[in-house]
């Protein structure tokens, strides 16, 4: 993951300070093994080290020009316990592990569920790969406008729309995406066609073009 601060004012030195020793409390709080809690302090203390409460812009490269933008997505990767920790650590909601994206696709954690003011977001963007993974996922699907999403506690992260899971987290030894399969949305489909029409290469997992043949197959 290429990281990149975006230049915007953030928490003041006490606030950031206060904010990551939370955050990484927090690991402790959400279960998982010893070995995985462990490990998982270790890599959010790095990756809180150069955060100050502003976003740390990402890119999905696991999934950059791979779901197209309207599209409905359900892909699957593996990831260790020590990130799927993280995942949970980052999600200060009181119940729900959720999640909300801008629509510029950086993402932030709330301790309200819904809509919520500024000042009450902690914005977590490079904090976590799967975390930017699925923001990026879910932000392609609705078209660029932002949305919610919850992490679910079998490893699926959903659509708070719709309750759909969009990319399922299995466990793994490293971050590796297993399959990408997207469809087109009900509104765009063809009249008297509900199949969904494949949108990705199988085999590379690039966008197919409009004949449906892999230029690089």
């Amino acid at each position: 993951m290429e990281r990149i601060l975006v230049a915007r004012t953030g928490l003041n030195p006490l606030e950031a300070a206060t904010w990551r020793n939370r955050l990484i409390r927090r690991v402790d709080a959400v279960g998982g093994t010893r070995f995985g809690r462990r490990e998982a302090a270790q890599r959010l203390e790095s990756r809180l080290s150069s955060w100050y409460g502003v976003q740390l812009a990402t890119e999905s490269l696991r999934f950059k020009n791979k779901v197209a933008r309207g599209t409905v997505a359900d892909c699957v990767m593996t990831a260790d316990e020590a990130e799927q920790i993280i995942v949970r650590a980052l999600a200060i909601t009181s119940g729900d592990a959720q999640f909300t994206i801008v629509p510029n696709g950086s993402t932030f954690a709330t301790e309200n569920n819904g809509q919520t003011r500024d000042k009450a977001r902690v914005h977590i963007s490079g904090l976590s790969p799967l975390v930017d993974d699925a923001s990026y996922i879910l932000n392609q699907m609705r078209r660029a406008t932002g949305g919610r999403m919850f992490f679910l506690r079998n490893g699926q992260f959903i659509n708070a729309k719709d309750r759909r899971p969009f990319l399922t987290v299995l466990a793994g030894s490293s971050l590796e995406v297993i399959s990408i399969s997207t469809s087109p949305t009900a509104s765009s489909r063809p009249e008297g066609e509900s199949r969904a029409i494949p949108t990705t290469c199988p085999n590379c997992f690039q966008v197919l073009p409009l004949t449906g043949v892999c230029d690089s197959c």
